[in-house]
C-alpha cells in the first residue's frame, strides 16, 4: 500500500508541475496581442525579388518588385471589410528573425568575438499597431520614412537595457551590415519573437523602404474584427492576384501558432496526468483491498472492544488512524522521490519551481483523500457489525 501510494504521489506531483507550467505558458506576456491576428508567410523566389551578383554570385535585393508586392497586398487588405489593420514584416509573429551584428555609435569598440547582436526586422509603418505592440518612447514609423528619408530605427527595451545602459535611446545611432547610420526614433516593448517560452531578445526594426538587403523573407499580418480565419481567403487572393507565381508557405492565425508551439508541452502534461490518474486509481483499489482484508481479520477484536464498551467512533478512529499512518508514510516517501525527480526535470518546467510547496501539498491532498475513503469503507462495515455477530465469526 505504501509503495503504490508513494509512486502515485510522484506521478501526481509531476502532473501538477507540468499543468502549472502549461498554465504559465498560456498566460505569459508575449508583448503583442495574438487575438484576431492572421499571418501569411512567404519565401520570396529569386525572380523577380532577388538579383544574382556578378557571375551568378551572392544575391542582392531588388526593392522595387518587393515594394510593389507589399503595397498591392496592403492596399487590397485595408479595403477589406472586417480588417482593422494590416502590415508587412520580414518574418511573422513567433516566427523568429535574423540575428545580426549591430554597433551603437559612441560606445566602446567591442572585443573580438563579443560583438553585439540583435534580432533584425524590416516592417511597414502599421506593424506595431497591427500587432498591438506598445511604444514606450518616441514615435512609430510613418510613410515619410521612405528610401529618400533619414534612415531610422526602433529598438526594444531589451536592446536598450543591454546596449544603451545609462544613455537615452532616442537619437542614438546604430549601424549594421552595410547599411547607413540609422537614428533611433522609438523604443518598443519587448516581444517574444521566437517561442512562447523564450524571453525577448534585443531587437531593432527598420522601415522596409530603407532596407535594401537580400533577405528572401516576407510576411503579412492582418488584424481582424472577428474570426481571423474569415480573412484568409481574402489574403490568399490578394497575394495570388499580385503575384500568382509566389507560393504561400504558411497561412495561419497567430492563436494557432501559439497552440502549435505549446502542443508538445500540452501532450506531455496530458500523458503524465493520465498516468497519474491511473496510478492513483490502482493505488486506491489496492489500498481498499489490503485494508479490507486487514480489517476483516480484526472483526473479532472489534467485537470484543465493542462488547467491553468501546464506542463506534473510537473503533472507527482506531482503524482510520492506523490506515492514516500508512498513507502518511506513503506521502513522506512519495514527496522525497518527487523532490528528487523534480530537481532532475526542472528544465522541463516553465516558470514553476520543481519544489513548489503549494503543489506538493495539493498533490498530497489528491493522494490522501481517496486513500482514506478507501480505508473508511471497510472500517465502517467493521464498526457497524453487531458484537455478537463479530464474536461468532470463525
Amino acid at each position: 500500500v505504501v509503495g503504490e501510494l508513494a509512486l502515485a504521489h510522484v506521478l501526481v506531483v509531476g502532473a501538477l508541475l507540468l499543468s502549472a507550467s502549461l498554465l504559465a505558458a498560456t498566460r505569459v506576456d508575449l508583448g503583442f496581442a495574438p487575438e484576431g491576428r492572421l499571418t501569411a508567410q512567404l519565401n520570396l523566389s529569386s525572380d523577380p525579388y532577388l538579383r544574382p551578383g556578378p557571375g551568378g554570385g551572392e544575391f542582392s535585393a531588388d526593392p522595387e518588385p518587393r515594394r510593389q508586392l507589399i503595397e498591392a497586398v496592403l492596399s487590397r487588405m485595408e479595403a477589406t471589410s472586417g480588417v482593422r489593420a494590416v502590415a508587412a514584416s520580414m518574418t511573422p509573429p513567433l516566427g523568429g528573425a535574423p540575428n545580426r551584428g549591430v554597433l551603437v555609435e559612441g560606445t566602446p569598440e567591442p572585443l573580438a568575438g563579443q560583438e553585439p547582436t540583435a534580432d533584425f526586422q524590416a516592417v511597414t509603418p502599421d506593424y506595431f499597431r497591427t500587432l498591438g505592440i506598445a511604444l514606450v518612447e518616441g514615435r512609430p514609423f510613418t510613410t515619410a520614412d521612405n528610401a529618400g528619408g533619414q534612415p531610422v530605427a526602433i529598438v526594444n527595451r531589451a536592446f536598450v537595457g543591454r546596449y544603451l545602459q545609462g544613455r537615452s535611446a532616442l537619437g542614438s545611432v546604430i549601424r549594421f551590415g552595410g547599411s547607413p547610420r540609422h537614428v533611433v526614433v522609438g523604443v518598443a516593448s519587448d516581444v517574444r519573437n521566437r517561442h512562447v517560452e523564450r524571453p525577448a531578445e534585443p531587437a531593432f526594426f527598420v522601415p522596409f523602404p530603407q532596407n535594401v538587403e537580400a533577405w528572401p523573407y516576407l510576411a503579412f499580418t492582418v488584424w481582424t474584427r472577428g474570426d481571423p480565419a474569415a480573412a484568409a481567403p481574402e489574403l490568399r487572393a490578394a497575394l495570388l492576384s499580385t503575384d500568382p507565381n509566389q507560393p504561400i508557405s504558411r497561412l495561419v492565425s497567430v492563436d494557432l501558432v501559439i497552440a502549435d508551439q505549446l502542443s508538445p508541452r500540452r501532450f506531455t502534461t496530458w500523458l503524465v496526468g493520465l498516468f497519474g490518474v491511473l496510478a492513483l486509481l490502482l493505488a486506491t483499489i489496492g489500498a481498499y483491498g489490503v485494508l479490507s482484508l486487514s480489517i476483516a481479520t480484526r472483526r473479532r477484536e472489534m467485537g470484543v472492544r465493542s462488547a467491553l464498551g468501546a464506542s463506534r467512533a473510537s473503533l472507527r478512529g482506531l482503524l482510520l488512524t492506523e490506515a492514516a499512518g500508512l498513507v502518511a508514510a506513503a506521502i513522506v516517501v512519495g514527496a522525497a522521490l518527487a523532490n528528487a525527480a523534480g530537481r532532475l526535470a526542472q528544465s522541463l518546467l516553465f516558470e514553476v519551481s520543481a519544489t513548489s510547496p503549494a503543489l506538493f501539498v495539493a498533490a498530497a491532498m489528491v493522494v490522501v483523500l481517496p486513500a482514506l475513503i478507501a480505508a473508511s469503507l471497510p472500517a465502517e462495515r467493521a464498526v457497524r457489525m453487531p458484537p455478537v455477530d463479530a464474536l461468532r465469526e470463525d
